[in-house]
C-alpha cells in the first residue's frame, strides 16, 4: 500500500466511509472549471465535518506528504480550488454551522460551509443581513468569500475587511485563533483591534493566502442592518471617460450602500432574465442600455432615504445626468437589483451567454479605466472577438481612488474560441499589468505574472510557507511560478 492509499484508509477512519470519495466519475467533477488554469484529477475527496477532524486530517497528509487543497464553495471560475497533481480536495461544506450571532454589535461567527443564501435567510431574523459578492453565487461560501477578499457590492460604504478574527488549522494539524479569540477569558472575542499583533497582522498573513498556509475553520464576520427602507437607483454613462467624475460625487456623499458599476454587457447579463432564450436576451438588451450602468442602494429610515435622493438629485443635476429609479427595456430593475444583492446569480448564471465565463480579477485607480478599456477592446478586435462578448464589472471601494475590476470573457465551452479566448486573455493580462492593474488574487497563469515581477516579495512569501508548511502540502500550486495553460 503506497502513502496515498494509506491516507485514504486513515482519513476515511477519521470521517467515515461516507464522507471518502474515490469514484473515478465524481473525482472529475472536481478537477476543471471555467478557469484556463490546467485541469487536474484529485486522488480522492475528504469532507470532515468538525475542526478536530480538518486537525487530524492534515497532520496525517503532513506525514505522507499529500497536498491538501481546501474547498468550501464548490467549483469557481479562477482555478482555486482545482488541486495539485496527487493531490485531495478537502471539501468543508459539511461545516456549515452558524455558530453564533450578536446582533447588538453586528457580528456573527461562522463555519467555511456557511452559504451566503443561509447566511441572509439566518440573519433576517435579526433584521440585518450579509454582505454579498458582485461575481459569485449565493451558494458560495461566506467565509472564503470574505477571506479572499472578493469584491463585494458592500465594499463602497462598508470597505474591504469584514473578517476581524479567525479560528485556523495549521498546516502540522496545530489550531491558531487570532484576535481576541487567542485569548479565552475573554466574553466578546471578535474586536478586531489593527493596532494588535493579535488581529491586524495574524489576519493579514491568511488574508488571501488561497489556502496555502492552513484552513480557516471560524470567522468572526461583520454583519450590517437591513435597513428600514432600501431603494436602488441608477445612472447612465455613455462614456467611460465620465465615470471617475460621476461615481466621484456620487461617493463623496457616502449614502451607497452597495454598489456596482457594469459596461452595457455585464449589465445586460445581470438584469437579463434566466431562461432558455437568456443568450438572445443578453444580445438585445446590451444594445438598448448605455455604454456604463451605475447600480447603487439606499438604505435608511423612509425620510432619510427621501434627503439623500434629493441630494443624488442635485449633485447628478449639475452634471448634466439623471437619477434613475430604473432603467430603459428591464422590467423592475429596482427589485431585480436589490434582490440580486441580497441573494446572487453570480457568473454560474452569466456563464449561460457563451457556455463560460472566466475572470480576471485585478485592482486599479478609476482613473485608468477608460485606458484600459480601450486597450481591451483593441486586443479583443485584434484577436477577432466580438467586444459584446467581453464583459466589466467594477467594484468601487470605500477609496475612491481604488476600484476591482473584473474583465470577463464569456466563451464557448469547445473548439477554436477556447484557444482565442485564451490567448486574448493573456495578452489583456500582459496589457493591463502595464497599465498599472495589480492581480490582487493571483490565480493560474496570473501568478506567474505576478511573482516573477516581485522577487523579493515572492521570496519573502515563499519564507512565511516554509515556516508554516515545511512539507509544502497546503495547495502548493497556487504558490507556483511554472503554471502551465
Amino acid at each position: 500500500m503506497g502513502y496515498a492509499d494509506k491516507f485514504i484508509d486513515i482519513a476515511s477512519k477519521v470521517v467515515g466511509n461516507n464522507n471518502v470519495v474515490t469514484d473515478e466519475k465524481e473525482l472529475i467533477k472536481y478537477s476543471s472549471d471555467h478557469s484556463f488554469v490546467k485541469p487536474t484529477t484529485p486522488i480522492a475527496i475528504v469532507r470532515p465535518g468538525s475542526v478536530e477532524e480538518v486537525q487530524q486530517i492534515l497532520e496525517y497528509a503532513n506525514k505522507f506528504l499529500v497536498p491538501i487543497t481546501p474547498l468550501s464553495g464548490g467549483t469557481n471560475n479562477l482555478g482555486g480550488t482545482i488541486p495539485a497533481p496527487g493531490g485531495v480536495i478537502l471539501d468543508l461544506r459539511r461545516m456549515n454551522r452558524i455558530l453564533d450571532v450578536d446582533p447588538r454589535a453586528s457580528m456573527a461567527s461562522i463555519e467555511p460551509g456557511v452559504t451566503f443564501e443561509q447566511l441572509q435567510q439566518f440573519l433576517a431574523k435579526y433584521s440585518h443581513r450579509a454582505l454579498t459578492p458582485i461575481e459569485l453565487p449565493k451558494t458560495s461560501s461566506a467565509l472564503s468569500t470574505y477571506l479572499d477578499l472578493a469584491p463585494l457590492y458592500g465594499w463602497v460604504y462598508y470597505a474591504e475587511e469584514i473578517l476581524t478574527t479567525m479560528t485556523i488549522v495549521l498546516p502540522d494539524g496545530t489550531l491558531i485563533k487570532t484576535g481576541q479569540q487567542a485569548f479565552p477569558q475573554i466574553k466578546w472575542p471578535y474586536v478586531h483591534s489593527h493596532a494588535s499583533p493579535f488581529a491586524g497582522l495574524m489576519n493579514y498573513i491568511w488574508y488571501q493566502s488561497q489556502g496555502t498556509l492552513g484552513v480557516v475553520t471560524q470567522g468572526w464576520i461583520k454583519i450590517k442592518p437591513i435597513g428600514e427602507t432600501v431603494e436602488a437607483f441608477f445612472v447612465g454613462i455613455d462614456d467611460e471617460k465620465d465615470l471617475y467624475k460621476v461615481v466621484r460625487e456620487i461617493m463623496w456623499l457616502r449614502y451607497p450602500r452597495d454598489m456596482a458599476i457594469f459596461n452595457n454587457t455585464d449589465a445586460a447579463l445581470f438584469f437579463a432574465e434566466d431562461s432558455p432564450d437568456y443568450s438572445s436576451k443578453v444580445a438585445d438588451l446590451a444594445s438598448k442600455l448605455p455604454k456604463w450602468v451605475v447600480a447603487f442602494t439606499l438604505r435608511s429610515r423612509k425620510d432619510g432615504v427621501e434627503v439623500m435622493v434629493a441630494d443624488l438629485k442635485d449633485k447628478l443635476g449639475a452634471l448634466g445626468l439623471r437619477l434613475l429609479d430604473d432603467l430603459p427595456d428591464v422590467p423592475n430593475a429596482k427589485e431585480k437589483f436589490i434582490s440580486e444583492v441580497a441573494y446572487p446569480s453570480g457568473w454560474p448564471k452569466y456563464s449561460k451567454y457563451r457556455g463560460a465565463r472566466t475572470v480576471l480579477p485585478f485592482i486599479c485607480s478609476l482613473k485608468d479605466i477608460p485606458s484600459m478599456y480601450q486597450a481591451l477592446q483593441k486586443l479583443a478586435e485584434k484577436h477577432g472577438f466580438p467586444a459584446n462578448n467581453v464583459g466589466v464589472t467594477i467594484a468601487p471601494t470605500d477609496r475612491i481612488g481604488v476600484v476591482a475590476c473584473n474583465v470577463a470573457f464569456n466563451r464557448a465551452l469547445e473548439g477554436e474560441e477556447v484557444q482565442k479566448a485564451k490567448k486574448l486573455y493573456l495578452d489583456v493580462a500582459l496589457e493591463l499589468l502595464k497599465l498599472g492593474a495589480f492581480y490582487s488574487r493571483p490565480y493560474g497563469v496570473l501568478a506567474k505574472l505576478m511573482y516573477e515581477r516581485a522577487q523579493v516579495y515572492y521570496e519573502v512569501l515563499m519564507k512565511i510557507k516554509r515556516t508554516l508548511d515545511p512539507n509544502n502540502i497546503m495547495n502548493p500550486r497556487r504558490l507556483s511560478i511554472t503554471e502551465e495553460w
